[in-house]
């Protein structure tokens, strides 16, 4: 997200967040972003081991 914001100047993007303090740090110089090194991976369903565990996107839904 941070990179659109700084590429696309002309597109809007809105950030969600299920954290207020997260959001509000977007509009100050303290931008929260956390970049994991190792990613986890789904422990059950389809892709186990192997599909990006997407659990907090969904709990953002």
């Amino acid at each position: 997200m941070a990179a659109i914001a700084l590429k696309f100047t002309s597109t809007d993007v809105t950030v969600v967040d299920i954290t207020k303090s997260r959001i509000v740090a977007w509009y100050n110089d303290q931008i929260p972003i956390y970049q994991p090194v190792n990613t986890t991976t789904k422990t059950s369903g389809l892709g186990v081991g192997k599909a990006g565990d997407l659990t907090y996107w969904d709990s953002a839904a």
